[in-house]
């Protein structure tokens, strides 16, 4: 009987290590798969950024070369001469992402044909323009031969966007089985490996029943189960027969927020209350399950567990049955782990696609409006050098240029959104306030909004002037939002010292409806809005990234110093040395 045993005993143990070896290589082999399938699709995705880079690039030379064209201001070469350098590069770095394709590659070296005979016809023109030779120049243009070429360079780019796109989902659904194969590959090995250990405790309790008294055989069996469940990472409970706690491991402790002395003896429903996360509802006891079928039992999709501080946490869960020598159920483990940062991480993937989204289609917008851009601005240069234009209307059409110039600034920056911000000079913020103020004065005034300027004159800081009237019109914008029957708003600029650094504080503080403590949590959060179907849900997040990409934070406290309404502090460092340091505080 003992040589039997023993060597039932070996093979268990046998197979335990062969299903440990296999399910290692099985795992490491899906875990390679899959990363190897998210690589593939991180290159499809590059390659159709570039492709839309080397797109914008041609078009920026085209544009360029029309607008010198036209005006003869040779601030347009400006952009043909940018593209000119950085289209080479562009098309080398899409040469090497799609290396891999010989289809994508004919279609390269076609398109480096074509773009060569583009750019030779925009250099040839601003030559011959230069030379003196403006309508031989527009007679290049007006012969449609460019047209005809960014239409051959449209084509192949639309052939290479099918191509990639159909890459796209190949390598999307193959990254979804993969990532599958790797889910249920877990499962059953988590499985097997504890039906194998429960076959090992099975096995232990038998040899010791033959050696040793029933007390002493009670008293290791118990002590091997207690270091075993204590030794693995994840949280286990076991019960005896009639539900009630027998042991809880270290990581269940944490996860229940209960230590083990307030556990024991207790019925595993109050210490283990779990809960339907979409629908409220207790779920069903898996232990209770075990217990009655004497069969492996798990929980159910979407469930939490409640901890003793109330907060919720959603897990997964086995339950399996721990059975005596006659094969009766004696008791049940139940394994289980906190899932918060899967679901987690699964939310930030899902924001990140959805980000990569907006980004292409902000770009995609961003490049378009340009040409139309560029046309008014035109219109407004010819009707200021009219003579006839009253000196009133030139300084309205001032105006408009202004904010034409940040409507610029906003679409370039949104096609170069996360490079360090060009431009940077030293900017009068109390100016800049009062200039931001004047181009609200209508919608504030219209609201019943009494505006409050606290600041000095004098206050300088080293930074981009567009993103800075960004960040501020933003803030203003929602203020005066929050406002609809009016109320106050406050400004203030004030030197401020973080961490050692000078510094520049600004303040913009509303008495309107305020923020709920829910929301101030999620308000920088890209697609998050508390304006329904007004709000976008990207100004506040585009503000958090404009002032941290100058080296700054943004905080927010609602409501303000207990009253009703926001506040918006905005740090930002490297002040100039402060000019004119006499306060000249106004109220409007």
């Amino acid at each position: 009987m003992r040589l039997g045993a023993s060597r039932f005993s070996g093979l268990v143990y046998a197979a335990t290590i062969c299903v440990m070896v296999l399910s290692g290589m099985i795992l490491y082999r899906s875990a390679g798969e899959r990363t190897a399938a998210v690589e593939r699709l991180s290159r499809t995705q590059q390659v159709m950024l570039q492709m839309e880079e080397v797109e914008s690039l041609v078009k920026d030379a085209e544009t360029g070369q029309r607008g010198y064209l036209l005006t003869g201001d040779k601030a347009y070469l400006a952009s043909y001469e940018q593209a000119e350098a950085r289209i080479e590069p562009a098309l080398s770095r899409l040469n090497v992402l799609i290396s891999d394709n010989p289809t994508q590659q004919s279609h390269v070296l076609q398109l480096r044909g074509v773009i060569d005979a583009k750019m030779n016809e925009i250099a040839n023109t601003v030559t011959l323009y230069q030379q003196g030779k403006g309508e031989e120049a527009l007679q290049v243009v007006h012969s449609n031969l460019g047209r005809a070429v960014m239409d051959q360079v449209r084509a192949i780019l639309r052939e290479m966007r099918a191509e990639e796109t159909r890459l796209l989902r190949e390598r999307q659904a193959t990254l979804g089985r993969l990532t599958r194969d790797l889910t249920l590959a877990i499962g059953l090995s988590t499985l097997a490996n504890l039906v194998l250990l429960i076959a090992i405790v099975g096995l232990h309790r038998r040899s010791i029943a033959a050696e040793r008294s029933n007390a002493e055989q009670i008293r290791i069996r118990e002590e091997q189960f207690r270091t075993t469940l204590t030794s693995i990472g994840d949280a286990v409970i076991t019960t005896d027969a009639e539900g009630r706690v027998t042991f809880v491991n270290k990581t269940a402790e944490t996860v229940l927020g209960r230590k083990l002395a307030e556990c024991i003896g207790w019925p595993l429903a109050e210490v283990f209350p779990i809960y339907n996360e979409q629908t409220g509802a207790v779920s069903e006891n898996p232990v209770s399950r075990v217990i009655a079928s004497g069969k492996v039992a798990g929980l159910a999709n979407h469930t939490v567990l409640k901890r003793a501080d109330g907060k919720e946490v959603p897990i997964e869960d086995s339950a399996a049955p721990i059975r005596d020598d006659r094969g009766q159920v004696c008791g049940v483990v139940l394994v289980f782990r906190d899932v918060t940062r899967e679901r987690e991480a699964q939310v930030a993937l899902r924001r990140a696609d959805r980000l990569a989204v907006a980004g292409r289609l902000a770009a995609t917008v961003a490049h378009e409006i340009n040409n139309p851009l560029e046309a008014v601005f035109n219109l407004i240069y010819l009707a200021m050098n009219e003579p006839a234009t009253p000196e009133a209307v030139r300084s309205q059409l001032g105006k408009a240029v202004q904010e034409l110039n940040r409507v610029a600034h906003v679409t370039r920056q949104t096609l170069r959104f996360h490079r360090t911000a060009p431009g940077l000079v030293e900017i009068d913020v109390a100016s800049l306030v009062d200039e931001l103020l004047e181009l609200f004065a209508t919608r504030l005034s219209s609201r019943g909004i009494v505006v409050r300027r606290r600041y000095q004159t004098g206050l300088q800081v080293v930074t981009s002037q567009d993103d800075l009237k960004q960040i501020l019109s933003n803030l203003v914008g929602n203020a005066a939002d929050a406002m609809p029957n009016g109320g106050e708003l406050t400004i203030a600029v004030a030197p401020s010292s973080e961490n050692g650094e000078l510094g520049l504080c600004i303040r913009v503080e509303d008495t309107g409806h305020g923020i709920t403590p829910e929301d101030q949590s999620r308000v920088f959060e890209p697609f998050f809005t508390t304006k329904a179907e007004t709000g976008t849900g990207l100004g506040l997040w585009v503000v958090k990234q404009l002032v941290e990409k100058h080296g700054g934070s943004i905080s927010l406290r609602s409501p303000a110093d207990g009253k009703a309404g926001a506040r918006f502090d905005i740090q930002l460092p490297t002040v100039s040395a402060l000019r004119n340091a006499s306060a000249t505080t106004a109220a409007g």
